[in-house]
């Protein structure tokens, strides 16, 4: 691993040696992809060296391959009175969509035409994006552009039955569709996997939704029966959508047993594609049988020559969803 900081002049220095501790991270609700380390300091010790680091500034890492992985811009430091470090976090370029608001009306664009718009809005650079015909419509006051971004494509989702995430990709952004890559390294415990933990709740279920008028009257009610034998009857009554029919209303709001799995895994130089948005085999001996799973969240630690990967899995794959509010 090596982590070059870019100074607001250009010079490129390697903090590589410096690094005490550094977590490389991501989670598909936060979307931009984090970086966070520790240098040593000290203005007495000849034999520790001195590389400032500016806020807004560029850091870049690379893999053992040479390989970039993470682009991004210190947004915070710290140190204390007594410590001899300063502790650094950077995001990568998506962190500019998430923080900046925009008021925009949409009408009649492709989700990828609307990304461009507003990257260009942003002075964001754009990547690979899935092109599509599907005209898109919607109103965006005042709020993320993150946001607007992923309306449009959780418009596209529901016509193509696709999954997408956004992510950045050497400085550019980039949608790429949730799950298409599955991981090169096999999770087994008896290789790298550390720790599992598998869990499923009913704590969220709706088995049975009622879909009124604007007075109350009953227009459509979808149960589904197994789920009501089984748990007892957890109901949600929602209004009518213009623009909805009652039946993709009701079948929005069900939700059945939520299934969810963590994991603990020593790392490698080939296990740094066990990133959210990513898929994993992992043979878990408590279900008894290899599973695919989705990664929504991960947690690089590289720390004493050590590399340990801290997994959040869901048993299909997702997307940050998000939708427009009615005119």
């Amino acid at each position: 691993m090596k982590l070059i900081h870019t100074s607001r002049d250009g010079k490129k220095t390697n903090i590589t040696e410096l690094i005490t501790r550094m977590t490389w991270s991501g989670t598909l609700s936060e979307a931009a992809r984090k970086l966070e380390w520790s240098v040593l300091v000290s203005d007495h010790d000849y034999y520790i060296a001195n590389a400032p680091i500016d806020l807004g500034e560029m850091v870049t890492l690379y893999g053992e391959d040479g390989r970039e992985l993470f682009r991004g811009y210190v947004f915070r430091k710290g140190k204390s009175l007594t410590g001899n470090e300063i502790a650094y976090s950077a995001y990568d370029g998506l962190i500019y969509l998430l923080k900046s608001t925009i008021s925009m009306k949409f009408e009649k664009l492709t989700a990828d035409s609307i990304a461009k718009l507003i990257c260009k809005e942003l002075h964001v650079q754009v990547g690979d994006l899935p092109e599509s015909d599907f005209p898109i419509s919607f109103v965006h006051m005042g709020k993320s552009a993150y946001e607007a971004i992923m309306i449009a494509y959780t418009q596209l989702s529901k016509k193509t039955r696709k999954l997408y995430i956004p992510r950045m990709k050497e400085g550019k952004v980039t949608v790429v569709s949730s799950g298409e890559v599955i991981a090169d390294r096999l999770l087994s415990s008896a290789s790298n996997l550390l720790e599992a933990q598998f869990d499923e709740d009913i704590e969220s279920m709706i088995n049975t939704v009622r879909v009124t008028d604007e007075n109350g009257t009953l227009i459509k009610q979808v149960v589904q029966e197994e789920w009501l034998k089984k748990y007892g009857k957890l109901q949600a009554t929602v209004q009518k959508e213009e623009k909805k029919d009652s039946l993709t209303l009701a079948e929005e709001h069900q939700k059945g047993i939520q299934r969810t799995a963590s994991a603990q895994v020593l790392g490698e130089p080939k296990a740094l594609d066990m990133i959210t948005g990513h898929m994993v085999m992992m043979n878990h001996g408590i279900l008894g049988r290899t599973g695919l799973f989705f990664v929504s969240g991960d947690t690089h630690t590289f720390e004493s020559g050590q590399h340990l990967i801290q997994l959040e899995l869901q048993f299909s794959k997702m997307m940050d969803e998000r939708t427009a509010e009615a005119e």
